[in-house]
């Protein structure tokens, strides 16, 4: 919305909910940041949010994350760290393997049969990947590129999020976009609040409201409504 700004457009954001931000919300809680949704600035040093973040004057934290310290799984016994260690390299090299291969297939694929670290190996990718391994392609997740530098935002990620807004842009809150028709000279965006027409409109929202049918597209586009059913969120 800031770069169509300031381009000799009229530019106006429909936001679905109260505030803006998505998953990025931050609240205060016994006077101190709380991030509700996502907190990490992934791949910190080449992420291209945190220049802007800290232009803002928020305070960028670069500790590293408690998960980059094997020490932190107090539960296991340093043989057990190594060997969780060892199977979790077995299986990335693996992937990376297969993923060189001609067809696609699941990563579960390359778990070790009745392999003692697989269950935890689901579980990391249920909160890496948002699903487990039997519902992530070898090539996506292969393709990943992580820096594995993670940094946080001192006063939440969601403030800053909501601290780029674009000033001079008008956002409309609690105005969701039921339906979007293209079949006119102009788009037709109808909302609880009224009727907005346009010349174009950059769709952000998350795929499963689209898959969902919560935001209709009429006349329907059905290929890129496939490729979303497809693609959880994560």
């Amino acid at each position: 919305a800031a770069t169509l700004a300031a381009a000799p457009l009229s530019v106006g954001v429909l936001e679905a909910q109260g505030r803006i931000g998505g998953r990025a919300h931050t609240v205060s809680l016994a006077g101190l940041p709380l991030d509700l949704g996502c907190e990490w600035l992934h791949s910190a040093d080449r992420n291209p949010l945190v220049a802007p973040i800290a232009a803002s004057g928020l305070t960028i934290n670069t500790t590293p994350p408690p998960w980059a310290n094997p020490e932190a799984t107090i539960n296991f016994r340093a043989a057990e760290r190594e060997a969780y260690g060892q199977a979790f390299a077995a299986f990335d090299e693996r992937v990376e393997a297969a993923a060189r291969e001609p067809a696609d297939r699941p990563a579960s694929d390359l778990l070790e049969p009745g392999g003692r670290w697989n269950p935890l190996l689901n579980a990391f990718s249920a909160y890496y990947n948002g699903a487990e391994f039997d519902q992530v392609s070898v090539r996506d997740y292969a393709a990943y590129d992580d820096s594995e530098v993670n940094w946080r935002v001192a006063e939440g990620y969601g403030a800053a999020i909501a601290g780029l807004a674009p000033t001079g842009v008008r956002i409309v809150g609690d105005c969701p976009v039921r339906l979007l028709r293209h079949d006119g000279p102009r788009l037709t965006l109808e909302t609880p609040r009224g009727v907005v027409q346009a010349r174009a409109a950059i769709v952000c929202v998350p795929t499963a409201v689209l898959a969902a049918g919560a935001l209709r597209i009429l006349p329907e586009l059905p290929a890129k409504l496939a490729a979303v059913e497809g693609l959880p969120l994560g």
